[in-house]
């Protein structure tokens, strides 16, 4: 499941991409913001794969966000605005999207989206994961080695067995989708663990050697 925050001024528009996103099936909406002052405070709280951001707010601009932003998520524009459209490349932004948008324009930039998501872990065979370190270079990890998975605001630390970790650019709730099931389970909003390396528990943590980590009680039951 891809995740996203919609951020637009206008209630009509952020129904508008609430029911193209309904449409693809594999997206959640975190969170809707009317202004960046609401999405700055979000973002504190959690980082989503994807923010539909529309460039014309009160308070600020998208682009002045832009210009200062540092975050791992992928942005997609949304404006009725064409003169920003050269300037955001230099943002790096995922797409750009002309109001009104015909659903099948919205459907391509998510499917380049899925594409730009996947980049960064690849998920191979049934064993183990490929792990994007540098542009060229990626990591192999195998499942088995991973203890838990820790989020750090824009990235996730994976930790192997041998106390080493490996630092990567990506959100919780993407890494998740990448992992089994039924070896790795979410126990609090940022850690993740591998159910194999648990050599504890009590009733509100569990221990993986020397490592405490906490458990919430909204993902204890699934746990148990």
């Amino acid at each position: 499941m891809i995740t996203c925050f919609i951020v637009d001024d206008e209630p009509i528009a952020r129904r508008g991409l609430r029911e193209y996103i309904t449409r693809e099936g594999d997206i959640k909406i975190l969170a809707e913001c009317e202004n960046i002052i609401e999405l700055r405070m979000r973002l504190l709280e959690m980082s989503p794969d994807i923010i539909f951001l529309d460039i014309e707010m009160p308070y600020a601009s998208g682009m002045d966000w832009l210009s200062t932003a540092n975050t791992s998520s992928l942005v997609i524009l949304t404006t009725a605005y064409e003169q920003y459209a050269l300037r955001s490349y230099d943002f790096n932004v995922a797409d750009y999207l002309l109001k009104p948008i015909p659903y099948a324009r919205f459907s391509k930039a998510i499917a380049k989206a899925r594409k730009m998501l996947q980049k960064d872990i690849e998920t191979e065979g049934v064993d183990y994961m490929l792990v994007k370190v540098t542009q060229t270079k990626k990591h192999k990890i195998l499942f088995r080695d991973i203890t838990y998975i820790e989020a750090r605001q824009n990235y996730c630390d994976i930790h192997h067995r041998d106390d080493t970790s490996l630092l990567v650019r990506t959100t919780i709730y993407s890494i998740l989708e990448q992992l089994p099931s039924d070896m790795f389970c979410q126990v609090h909003r940022s850690f993740i663990v591998n159910k194999t390396r648990i050599t504890s528990m009590d009733s509100n943590r569990i221990n993986i050697g020397g490592v405490s980590i906490p458990v919430s009680r909204t993902y204890k039951e699934k746990l148990l």
